[in-house]
């Protein structure tokens, strides 16, 4: 029956009538037929199938999903999930508000109008507290954060949770989401310069970092180094109170774990490795951002006061001859000199020229003195 539709019955076919062939299976009838017949149905016809696609294609690509995750999770949901179940479909009509009246044709102007809606986080976080719905949670919070969906208002309650997915007896496939959300959340400017936000998102890729598992220990490196960097970024680019004290709250902690020292503000374990990450980031917040030290006091201090004394410190170890091996070693050396070399070199002349102090007098002179 195509073939006669068509009428590529007794000669050689060509690239018409392979237009032809495709248009017939699709529902729509060959051009020649369609002219004779205007009643035929076809996609675009209401009740046909294919509707249902192209009603399906005007919605954006962060809306659809959006919908597939809060389907899952209504669809594997039972009466003990009840609350789950509640607030996916309260996510999803909120979604589907939006999009029907087309108040939201794109990702962007989606992620604008859900910013503000607490209720389209919830199912997150009702999902990631339970084990049977965590990745699909993770999932689903991990879209939210990579198009700044997060209102600084609402984070309060994810990040208890991203903290929980941090914990080694979950699934390396929830730890990865649980990265992928920390790093699209960090993206952020509000959360970013938030002074216990960014601290707990930087923690908690930390944590991840001691991981026995490769691939979520090298994907948490990555998450760190890309989150302080944003957190200086943010800070170079206004000139914020808050911007500047989070960074300087990150750098300090930074160095204190480069120099093998228990952090103040962050509690994680220190992993193999975790002092050797925290010197290559140190090395690159001070190449990327070393004008944003001589404009800010509060960041010029951290570096004469906290990051010049611990590099002088550990150098000392490096090269002294009764020290560890390990801080001996020439990966250690090598970073340690980066640093310092950044700080002479990259850093402007006048803003690391300070006064120094006098040396103390022998104990001779101050006996005569005396």
């Amino acid at each position: 029956a195509p073939r006669r539709a068509v009428g590529c019955i007794g000669r050689r076919r060509n690239t018409g009538d392979l237009v032809e062939m495709l248009s017939f299976m699709r529902g729509k009838k060959p051009p020649e037929t369609a002219k004779s017949n205007g009643a035929s149905a076809g996609p675009g016809t209401l009740g046909h199938p294919g509707a249902i696609a192209a009603a399906s294609t005007t919605l954006c690509a962060l809306g659809r999903m959006l919908l597939n995750d809060l389907t899952g999770m209504q669809a594997d949901s039972s009466r003990k999930f009840a609350a789950l179940r509640a607030a996916s479909k309260e996510a999803t009509r909120i979604i589907q508000e939006l999009t029907g009246f087309g108040c939201a044709s794109s990702d962007q102007d989606l992620a604008k109008e859900l910013k503000n809606r607490g209720e389209i986080v919830k199912p997150a976080i009702l999902a990631c507290e339970t084990k049977k719905f965590h990745l699909l949670g993770m999932l689903y919070l991990s879209r939210l954060a990579t198009h700044d969906v997060l209102h600084a208002a609402n984070f309060e309650g994810v990040y208890p949770v991203l903290r929980k997915c941090t914990e080694s007896s979950l699934e390396a496939m929830v730890q990865l989401r649980a990265l992928q959300a920390i790093t699209g959340a960090m993206q952020s400017r509000t959360i970013a310069s938030t002074y216990n936000h960014a601290l707990g998102m930087v923690e908690a890729a930390l944590v991840l970092h001691a991981s026995k598992i490769n691939e979520v220990s090298h994907a948490a490196s990555a998450a760190v180094r890309q989150s302080v960097t944003r957190v200086f970024d943010f800070a170079a680019e206004q000139d914020d109170a808050d911007c500047i004290r989070t960074a300087g709250a990150v750098l300090r902690e930074m160095v204190l774990m480069a120099n093998e020292e228990d952090p103040e503000a962050i509690k994680c374990p220190h992993g193999p490795g975790t002092d050797l990450l925290c010197m290559e980031v140190v090395d690159a917040v001070l190449r990327a951002h070393s004008a944003a030290f001589g404009h800010h006091p509060a960041l010029l201090q951290i570096l004469h006061e906290e990051v010049c004394s611990k590099i002088i410190g550990r150098l000392q170890r490096c090269v002294w001859t009764g020290g560890n091996r390990r801080e001996q070693s020439f990966i250690y050396c090598v970073w340690m000199l980066r640093i310092a070399a950044a700080i002479v070199t990259l850093v402007p002349p006048h803003v690391i020229e300070r006064e120094v102090p006098p040396p103390p007098p022998p104990k001779e002179e101050e006996e005569a003195a005396a």
